[in-house]
């Protein structure tokens, strides 16, 4: 039941292999005791149970046959579970923009201006290439102007990129407090409360008004049209034009916008059988099963279908027999 046996459940066999080479070198850990304590642990990977994993056992292995002290396997548990947290940190780091934002910011810090222009220019090539214009894009873009704003402050006095970089920040507050809406909205679905959208008019008709800005950005005109429909639910062409935009832009979104996308579109089918128009139900009924067929069911990094979606299949397969 120890935390580290918890972590080390989720490891995937690259990652088993990761996590001893990050162990095994002397800047993470200089205790070979606590590498060894993995080297027996991983043995039992990826369950953990077995009569011969006791700590009594890891302690003949790791201490020899002196009496059994309890409080020397704790603390090697300990630190194994420190070194186990600070992979899991490296490698979420690692996974996205934030590790290339931090060696830029770096370099500012050290006034490093060269070698921070540098990786600048090719974080911002990085960047240029993502099409789905996601929320990590318009934060990864203002981060990049205010670096450039930095090492540009001491050469000139002129700023012309300034106009482009407001167009971000609202492009990210946008999907921002749009994307937060739909969670208040799917919550509203799930129990007896209720919110109010309000504030998401302002956006909607600051969008509508300026609709040339936006289209290139693929993510951000799906959740646009998503919320004028669920704030105008009997205006069905919100819904299909959201629908358009989501297919023909499918290959570009990552997993989560997927399957919060996929979530929102629930609400529309939900609405329409709760109103007794239960000719819906087969509609709803074949949209969960494309979600299965796209594999778009989880959040998470391992795919097992949950259990409101499993359920909701079930009950709609019984119900059209």
């Amino acid at each position: 039941k120890s935390n580290v046996i918890e972590i080390l459940r989720t490891f995937s066999s690259e990652e088993l292999m990761l996590f001893e080479e990050f162990i095994g070198t002397p800047f993470h850990n200089k205790n070979i005791k606590v590498t060894q304590l993995f080297s027996e642990l991983k043995k039992f990977h990826p369950r953990y149970y077995n009569t011969e994993l006791t700590q009594g056992n890891l302690y003949r292995i790791l201490a020899g046959k002196g009496k059994y002290k309890d409080t020397y396997i704790r603390n090697l548990f300990s630190d194994l579970y420190n070194l186990a947290e600070i992979f899991l940190q490296y490698r979420m780091i690692k996974a996205n923009s934030t590790f290339k934002r931090l060696l830029i910011e770096e370099l500012k810090n050290r006034d490093l201006p060269e070698l921070a222009e540098k990786k600048i220019k090719s974080f911002e090539k990085e960047i240029n290439r993502i099409r789905s214009r996601d929320q990590e894009y318009y934060q990864n873009r203002a981060f990049i102007f205010d670096m450039k704003s930095f090492l540009v402050v001491d050469k000139t006095l002129t700023d012309n990129f300034r106009k482009e970089h407001l167009t971000d920040i609202i492009k990210f507050f946008s999907l921002t407090l749009m994307e937060n809406s739909f969670y208040l909205q799917i919550e509203e679905q799930r129990v007896n409360i209720k919110h109010s959208f309000d504030f998401i008019n302002y956006i909607l008709e600051y969008i509508t008004v300026n609709l040339a800005d936006f289209e290139d950005s693929p993510l951000l005109m799906i959740y646009y049209y998503l919320c004028l429909h669920n704030l105008h639910p009997e205006e069905d062409k919100y819904f299909f034009k959201a629908k358009e935009y989501f297919r023909k832009h499918f290959g570009l979104l990552t997993k989560t916008d997927k399957k919060n996308i996929y979530s929102v579109m629930q609400i529309h089918y939900i609405n329409k059988i709760d109103k007794g128009e239960n000719i819906y139900n087969k509609e709803y009924l074949n949209f969960l099963l494309e979600m299965l067929k796209l594999n778009v069911i989880s959040h998470k990094q391992k795919d097992s279908i949950n259990l409101n979606l499993y359920r909701n299949i079930l009950i709609l397969c019984t119900m059209l027999k």
